[in-house]
C-alpha cells in the first residue's frame, strides 16, 4: 500500500471561532440492577448537570482535588434530549453547512455508551436525535435538488473493519487509491475484462499466447464499498439501531455479558440519489483502467516472449564491477524463427495491433471516467454546499481495567482484542489532543496508527488530498461514567482520560496539572455552599434538594454527606441498552 507524505503544515480545517475539539462529561443514574445489588453514588461524583457557566466539575474530593475543566457536564438528571441539546446539537449546522460533526461516545463497560449514541427501549439516541434535525434542516431547502441522508455503520474488531448494515456482517479492507485517498472496499464484483468489453475478445487482444491461459489480471474488479441506506425520516435508521446491535462483537466483563469488544462507526452523509447513482457509476468506470492497463502490460511482455528466445542470452558487459540482479539491457538475445520465411513479421505485426487496439480501448475507458466525473460534478452543483456535509457518532469499545485479558484462563483471542482496543483508543486520544493543540499532545496526529484513526482522519482532520469542499471539522468528546462506588477506579481513569484534551484543567495542591489523587476520599469539597448543588453531596432525596438537619456542626455536616441512591425519575429506566 503506497504511503501517502503528510502535508508540510498540520491544518484541522479552516478556524470558525470553535475550539477543534470539546470534552463533556455524562454520569448516568444508577440502574434498577444496581440499587437492588446495594451499590451506592461514590462520595464526590456530580448528581446533577453543571449550569452552563458555572464550573464544569466532573469530581472532586475533601482535599480540594477536581477533575474539571470540561466544557459541560451532565449529570443523572439529564437525558439523552438534553445530552443531545447540550454537546452536539450546534454542530449540525456545521453539517447542514457541507462540514463535518464528529462524537466520540468513551467510557468503560456499563457507562451508557451505546444507551447514549443509539438509545434504548422508547428513548432515543443521539444517532437518531441527530438525523431527526438534520432532516429538518433539509427540509428548508427550496432548491437545489431533493435533499436525503446516506446512512452506513460499520464496526472495528481487532484493527479489522465490518460492514453491519445488512443481513450479516461482511469484512471490509482499507485501500489507498491512486488519488492518495482512503477507501473502504467491501466483497467485490468480478468480471472477465472480455465479457464486459466484449469488442477486444473478439478482435483477440485478450488472447492469451500459444499454449497459455489468461491471467487473472484480465479480470475487472468492482469494489462496493460500505453499504449504504437511503434515510428520509428518523423512523428509517430503526433498520440501522436493530442490526447494528445484534452484529457487533460483545463479551463478558464484571459489569455484564454484553460488553462491547469493538468501536461502531455510524455515519450520515447529505446527499441526493442523483450524487448517490453519480458515485456508483464513477466506480464502476474507474474498475475498467486497471483491467485494461494490465492487458496492455501483457501484451507487451507477448512482445518479449514470442518474439525472443529467451535461451539465447549472452553477456555484452564487463561483470567485474557490478552485483546482485542485472537489467536485460545488458544481454543480447536472438530473435526467434518462425517456419514462414516473414512469420516473425507478421507476428510482430499481429502484436501491434493488439496493442494497438488495447492503446483505443484505455483511451475509450477515460473518456467514460471523465464523463462520470463530469456527471458527479454536476450533480453535486445541483445539491448545493449542503452536499457531502455528514456526521459521525462513535461508540467506542469499553475501556476496562478489570483484568479479564490476565490471568488463567484467558484465551489468545480476549487478549488480542483487549490489546487492540488499548491501542486504537490510544492513538485517538494522541490525535484529538494534536488537533485541539493539548499540553504535552504529539504536534502531529498520529492517524496511521490504528484502523480506527485511520477511518476517521478525513472526517476531524482532512489533509492536503482530501475531495471533502468543506474542510471544517468539529470534534466532541462524550465521556461516560456510572456513579456506582465499586466503578470509583474505573470513573477515575475515564474522566483523566478526558481530560487530557482539556486546557483549562485546576492546579491540585501537589501543582500538578489534571492531576488527582488516586483515591478520592468521602467528603464534600470545602466551601461549596448550597448555591452550588452540583458540588455537593446530599444526604438523602432527589438530587438538588437541600439537606436534611443534622445535630452535627456546620463544617462537620458539610464533610458527611450519606451515599444514598439517586431517585430521580430518569433512575428508574436502565441506561445500558444491550451494553456499550
Amino acid at each position: 500500500m503506497p504511503e501517502v507524505a503528510p502535508p508540510e503544515t498540520f491544518e484541522a480545517g479552516p478556524a470558525d471561532g470553535r475550539a477543534k475539539v470539546l470534552a463533556f462529561v455524562r454520569v448516568r443514574p444508577l440502574t434498577p440492577a444496581e440499587v437492588e445489588r446495594g451499590v451506592v453514588a461514590m462520595e464526590g461524583i456530580a448528581e446533577v448537570s453543571c449550569p452552563p457557566g458555572e464550573p464544569q466539575v466532573a469530581m472532586h474530593n475533601a482535599e480540594g482535588n477536581a477533575i474539571d475543566g470540561f466544557e459541560g457536564v451532565l449529570g443523572p438528571d439529564a437525558d439523552n434530549k438534553a445530552t443531545f441539546d447540550r454537546t452536539f446539537a450546534s454542530d449540525i449546522d456545521v453539517a447542514l453547512e457541507g462540514g463535518t460533526a464528529s462524537l466520540f461516545s468513551y467510557g468503560y463497560t456499563g457507562s451508557g455508551k451505546t444507551h447514549t449514541v443509539l438509545g434504548y427501549g422508547d428513548e432515543p439516541g443521539l444517532h437518531t436525535l441527530a438525523a431527526e434535525r438534520l432532516l429538518e434542516g433539509l427540509g428548508k431547502v427550496e432548491d437545489g435538488g431533493e435533499l436525503c441522508l446516506v446512512a452506513t455503520a460499520c464496526e472495528i474488531y481487532s484493527d479489522k473493519l465490518y460492514d453491519l448494515l445488512g443481513p450479516e456482517k461482511v469484512e471490509c479492507t482499507l485501500l489507498m487509491d491512486e488519488r492518495g485517498q482512503l477507501k473502504v472496499q467491501g466483497p467485490s464484483e468480478t468480471q472477465e475484462l472480455g465479457e464486459v468489453r466484449p469488442g477486444l475478445k473478439k478482435t483477440g487482444s485478450l488472447a492469451a499466447a500459444p499454449g497459455e491461459k489468461l491471467g487473472r489480471s484480465l479480470k475487472v474488479v468492482t469494489p462496493t464499498g460500505l453499504r449504504g441506506m437511503l434515510v428520509r425520516t428518523a423512523a428509517d435508521l430503526s433498520l440501522i439501531k436493530s442490526t447494528a446491535v445484534a452484529a457487533r462483537c460483545s463479551g463478558t466483563s464484571t459489569e455484564h455479558d454484553q460488553s462491547s469488544r469493538s468501536h461502531a462507526l455510524f455515519r450520515l452523509e447529505i446527499a441526493t440519489e442523483a450524487v448517490v447513482a453519480a458515485r456508483n457509476e464513477l466506480g464502476r468506470k474507474r474498475a475498467f483502467l486497471p483491467a485494461v492497463k494490465n492487458a496492455m502490460d501483457n501484451i507487451k511482455g507477448r512482445f518479449f516472449m514470442e518474439l525472443v528466445d529467451p535461451l539465447s542470452r549472452e553477456d555484452t558487459t564487463d561483470t567485474s564491477a557490478t552485483s546482485g540482479s542485472r537489467p536485460l539491457s545488458d544481454y543480447t538475445f536472438k530473435l526467434k524463427e518462425f517456419d514462414e520465411p516473414d512469420g516473425w513479421f507478421k507476428h510482430f505485426a499481429m502484436l501491434k495491433a493488439l496493442d494497438a487496439q488495447l492503446f483505443d480501448a484505455l483511451a475509450e475507458v477515460e473518456a467514460e471516467v471523465a464523463t462520470a466525473e463530469a456527471v458527479l460534478e454536476s450533480a453535486l452543483a445541483v445539491g448545493g454546499e449542503r452536499v457531502g456535509g455528514q456526521i459521525v457518532l462513535v461508540d467506542l469499545a469499553g475501556a476496562d481495567y478489570d483484568g479479564r485479558d490476565v490471568g488463567e484462563g484467558v484465551t489468545k483471542v480476549t487478549k488480542k482484542e483487549s490489546a487492540a482496543i488499548n491501542k486504537s483508543l490510544l492513538a485517538l486520544k494522541e490525535c484529538l489532543r494534536a488537533i485541539s493543540s493539548a499540553s504535552g499532545g504529539p504536534k502531529k496526529p498520529p492517524f496511521r496508527n490504528s484502523t480506527l484513526t485511520r477511518l476517521l482522519e478525513d472526517a476531524i482532520a482532512p489533509g492536503a488530498k482530501t475531495v471533502r469542499r468543506n474542510l471544517v471539522s468539529h470534534s466532541t468528546m462524550l465521556v461516560c461514567a456510572g456513579p456506582g462506588d465499586a466503578q470509583e477506579r474505573m470513573t477515575v481513569n475515564t474522566l483523566r482520560y478526558g481530560q487530557l484534551l482539556v486546557k483549562s484543567a485546576s492546579t491540585t495542591k501537589a501543582g500538578k496539572k489534571r492531576g488527582v489523587s488516586s483515591k478520592f476520599i468521602s467528603g464534600a469539597k470545602p466551601g461549596a455552599g448550597p448555591d452550588k448543588p452540583w458540588l455537593k453531596k446530599k444526604a438523602g432525596g432527589r438530587a438538588g434538594e437541600p439537606e436534611p438537619p443534622k445535630t452535627a456542626s456546620a463544617e462537620e455536616a458539610g464533610a458527611s454527606g450519606g451515599s444514598s441512591a439517586v431517585t430521580t425519575e430518569s433512575a428508574a429506566a436502565p441506561i445500558e441498552g444491550g451494553g456499550a
